[in-house]
């Protein structure tokens, strides 16, 4: 007899747990990651770090170019930048991503963009804006960008990596010829743009 309200017992907090898992991910659905190609115009919806709630259309990015740079030939398009882990010896060697896009305000009004919420990402690396080479770069002293009403902006988003960000030196190495993706929102979807070197 105990075997048998064992055994129901165990069924019924089956069947509860069951259902729990059930009603949780009917009010929590699956996460979207919503893709577009290099050259299309991307827009996205959610709440970005402002805590403006965006609606598809409301704002758009497109990717015009992207460039891979080795620390000389960013020091000639920034020659003020200096970097700190490569003058303090904790990295050996870095290179810089830049991402050229065209940024703009589709809203009847002015809006905010924080254009740091924008990250580069590939299977094993993300990281965020250098926000001193972006200030540089664009001649920008905010990473906040103001757009008017249907306003276009062109900017430079500027990404750093550090050969100590790699598990190998083929790693590193091969970081040329990886696949990148520029991430405009996480949250409740994930909406980015698949990056391509454009030769």
């Amino acid at each position: 007899m105990k075997k048998i309200v064992a055994v129901m017992l165990a069924i019924l907090i089956s069947l509860l747990y069951l259902f729990r898992f059930s009603a949780i991910n009917s009010d929590y659905p699956k996460h979207r990651q919503i893709s577009f190609k290099m050259t299309e115009r991307a827009s996205y919806a959610g709440s970005d770090s402002l805590s403006t709630l965006r609606e598809i259309g409301d704002v758009d990015i497109q990717v015009k170019e992207l460039e891979i740079l080795e620390y000389d030939d960013l020091r000639k398009i920034a020659p003020s930048y200096s970097d700190p882990l490569l003058e303090t010896k904790q990295a050996s060697a870095v290179r810089a991503i830049l991402v050229h896009v065209a940024i703009r305000n589709n809203l009847d009004e002015q809006t905010i963009v924080p254009v740091y919420d924008y990250r580069l990402q590939s299977s094993s690396w993300h990281n965020g804006i250098q926000q001193d080479l972006f200030f540089e770069i664009n001649n920008r002293d905010s990473l906040l960008l103001e757009l008017s009403s249907k306003e276009q902006a062109d900017l430079v988003l500027v990404y750093l990596m550090y050969d100590f960000q790699f598990y190998s030196n083929s790693d590193w190495v091969s970081m040329q010829t990886t696949q990148y993706d520029l991430v405009l929102m996480v949250y409740p979807d994930k909406y980015f743009i698949r990056l391509e070197r454009l030769q």
